[in-house]
Order: structure tokens, then sequence, then C-alpha cells
């Protein structure tokens, strides 16, 4: 239930700032009404059910972390205790803009009071609560987390988990587990990142890497100067010349010395180009339109290559 103070700003609001935009002086007016409030009402208004305009949330809000900045550790974890019993009460539509301002929060509380935030939004059964909680641990990760980042993952196999994962437990964590963190990342640059990780203590993932992903396989092992023959990184390119991470493919096999394949890429670059945007309107089911062609008789040929400073393997 709201107070009659909490009522005549909800009023003020729908008669005199409804309208969008509102003017700087009726804005600063309902900044100022919200200012005598105290933090319990000011709370209060916050979760009240009634339907509040999203610029007049968010003045709400405001004026929530100023007063709860400045007030004593008792009255933040008061709040923040308060907040979390709301957010087990409060219908779905309303919890957002509970799990918002808690989030919010977290920069002033304590350690104990950021664990409590973490974990509520950890153990929700709803994935947009549990992307909160990832996006703390990341920013604050500690190896506190472990356990309950491990429980989490094995329990929802969320990517945004198997990433915090990949970034911050042991290697041998990740070669124990490589395949299904590989699968629930479902996002190469980051398999990357899991391989650049655990195949420096185990030999045996560079054939699995290959077969997995072979661009991945080359960036992986130009990070970690592991020499690919020739022979192999030829193949590599004819199997993914038309692949739009083609770049990422020429970027490690320049890391990895190979001269002679990146001049003969340089030389066919427009053709390649080309094919891809002609594989690209295929993909949105269009047609390739003959003027986008490039003319490749009337290009400028490049010049000869010079030789290598040494010779690839």
């Amino acid at each position: 239930m709201i107070s009659t103070r909490q009522a005549y700003i909800l009023r003020y609001w729908e008669k005199s700032c409804g309208r969008a935009p509102t003017t700087p002086l009726r804005s600063a007016i309902a900044g100022g009404l919200l200012s005598c409030l105290t933090l319990d009402e000011t709370l209060q208004l916050m979760l009240a059910d009634s339907a509040i305009d999203q610029r007049l949330r968010e003045k709400v809000l405001a004026r929530l972390l100023d007063e709860v900045g400045r007030a004593s550790l008792a009255v933040r974890d008061s709040v923040m205790h308060i907040l979390v019993d709301a957010l087990a009460d409060t219908p779905y539509p309303q919890k957002a803009k509970v799990a918002y301002f808690l989030e919010c929060l977290y920069e002033a509380m304590p350690v104990t009071g950021q664990r409590a935030i973490v974990r509520v939004f950890l153990q929700s059964s709803r994935r947009g609560m549990r992307k909160r909680a990832y996006k703390l641990i990341r920013r604050d990760w500690s190896a506190r987390w472990e356990s309950e980042v491990q429980h989490c993952w094995e329990q929802w196999h969320e990517w945004e988990c198997a990433l915090l994962i990949v970034d911050h437990f042991e290697a041998a964590f990740l070669v124990q587990h490589i395949d299904r963190l590989a699968q629930d990342l479902n996002n190469l640059a980051y398999v990357g990142r899991l391989y650049l990780r655990a195949c420096p203590i185990d030999a045996g993932l560079w054939a699995k890497l290959r077969k997995l992903d072979g661009i991945t396989y080359t960036y992986v092992s130009a990070r970690l100067f592991q020499n690919i023959p020739k022979r192999v990184a030829r193949q590599l390119v004819r199997n993914y010349k038309h692949d739009p991470r083609l770049g990422i493919l020429a970027w490690s096999l320049g890391k990895l010395g190979h001269w002679d394949l990146l001049t003969e890429l340089s030389a066919s670059v427009e053709k390649l180009e080309e094919e891809m945007r002609r594989r690209d309107f295929e993909r949105w089911g269009l047609e390739y339109p003959a003027d986008n062609k490039l003319a490749s008789s009337s290009a400028t040929p490049l010049p000869p290559a010079p030789p290598p400073a040494t010779e690839s393997s």
C-alpha cells in the first residue's frame, strides 16, 4: 500500500510528465519530490504494484542508489534482504526491476552481501537471473565460486557458465570435460579459448581440435607456436578458402611463417572475395547481381612475390 506522498508523486507525474519528452522543469520537480521521500518510501514505491512510467522508474532507482550509497552498512543490508524477499514473491514481469536494483546494489555491499546477491541469482530457475550472476562472478572472480559454478554448469549447461569455467578453472578440469564444454560453448571463438588452455597439458587434443575445426586448430597452433607442416597448411587453405573466417586462417599462417601460401592467397584475393559474396547471397536466398561481380580481367595484377626470407617447414 502506498502512502499519500507516494500517491501524490504518481499523480503529478501522470498529469505533468506523462507525455514524452517532459520539460526540464517538470522533471526537476519530480526529482525534488522523490528526494523528500524517506528511503523506505522510495523502496516501497519501486516495489509497488502500480504501473509506473519507465522514466519515473529510472528516477526512483537513481534516488534509491544515491540514498543507499550514503546509508550505513546495516541499512544497506536491510534493503538487500527486502529486495531478496521481494524477488521471490514478485510476479515475473516485475522481477526484472527488483533484480536490476539488486545488481546495482552489488557495488555498495560488503563481500558477504555481494555473495548473497550472486547466490540468489545463481540459484534461480530463470536463465535471465543466472546470467546476472555470471556477469557479477566474471567481474569479481574468486576461487570460492568454483563449486557453485560447476554445479550450475552441470545442471544447466549454459555457455556463459561454461566460459567462466574455461577462463578460471584449472586446465586439468578443462581436459577432463573438454567435449561437453566445447558443445556448450557453441562458438568457435570460445572453443579456441578452451583449447588454448587445454592443449599445452594434453598433446592428444591437437588431433581432436583439427578434426573439430581446421581454422580454430590453425589459430590455436599459431598462438601456442605449434608448427604446422606445409602440406597440412596447404590442405587447410584448400578446405577453408571460401570460409568467412579466412582472414583468421591467413593471420595464423603468417604467425607460423607460411609465406608462400599467403602470397598465393594474395594473388587470388579478388576471386576469393567475389566467391564469398556470391555464397552470402545464396545463403540469404538472393540472386547474386551481375554488376557486383569483380571484373578480374581489368584488375591490376599483383607484382611477383619475392621469395621468403627463410623456407617454411
